[in-house]
């Protein structure tokens, strides 16, 4: 079986962690323990970019109800605004002017679609 490309260098994903607050375990105890931050963002990732209903995230990344339930909180929150505006402020440091609009339409696309259908 072929293996999917990476999502997420792990140079990007170094910039963007400690914006994501560490996962708790549940207070009585039970369960598993939580999923990994970047599985977990890597699972919103591949649904914001295929377009693929969450009931159709494939298997390495955690369930697809753990994953739309870590967007929530994280929108909640406020950490998924600052992830993206954060990314975009390295764009337009990183970049010449041109490059850095059509990356700042682009991210601010995709966040504007994802508060629009998640909301």
């Amino acid at each position: 079986m072929k293996r999917r490309q990476k999502l997420l260098t792990d140079e990007q994903w170094e910039l963007i962690e400690p914006l994501f607050p560490k996962p708790k375990p549940r207070a009585d105890g039970k369960g598993l323990p939580p999923a990994p931050n970047r599985t977990c963002f890597e699972g919103i990732l591949w649904i914001l970019q295929t377009g693929a209903a969450w009931r159709f995230l494939p298997n390495e990344f955690p369930s697809p109800s753990t994953c739309w339930r870590r967007l929530q909180k994280w929108q909640e929150e406020g950490v998924w605004l600052s992830a993206w505006l954060g990314q975009f402020r390295r764009l337009l440091v990183r970049h010449d002017y041109l490059l850095s609009t059509y990356y700042a339409f682009f991210y601010l696309a995709c966040f504007w679609i994802t508060l629009r259908r998640y909301s």
